[in-house]
């Protein structure tokens, strides 16, 4: 299904996520190039747009299947998507750390 598949990709992506955030922590304790954590750090943010471009990919093929009375009720969840799903709060929670030692 349309879900299924959209969550397994999504699941992907943030599996990927979870290793460079493991790295840039283990920069820490082990100290890379900033070359090296520069790339960690865009790589991350590459994953970070396929996300979302993964999401809205998904919600345009939802809303070609719908019927026309069926709209409303998309633009509801858009909005609900909107004020929940995407608020700062969660936004906060998939961010990596600062780049580069605290002053």
């Amino acid at each position: 299904s349309y879900a299924d598949s959209h969550q397994e990709e999504l699941r992907e992506l943030e599996i990927s996520q979870d290793r460079l955030v493991a790295e840039i922590f283990k920069q820490l304790t082990s100290p890379i190039s900033q070359e090296k954590s520069d790339s960690l750090y865009n790589i991350y943010e590459t994953l970070e747009s396929k996300k979302i471009k993964l999401t809205v990919n998904h919600l345009n093929d939802v809303r070609a299947i719908l019927k026309e009375d069926q709209l409303q009720d998309f633009s509801k969840l858009i909005k609900h998507l909107l004020n929940n799903s995407f608020s700062r709060s969660r936004s906060k929670k998939r961010r990596p750390p600062p780049r580069g030692p605290r002053r």
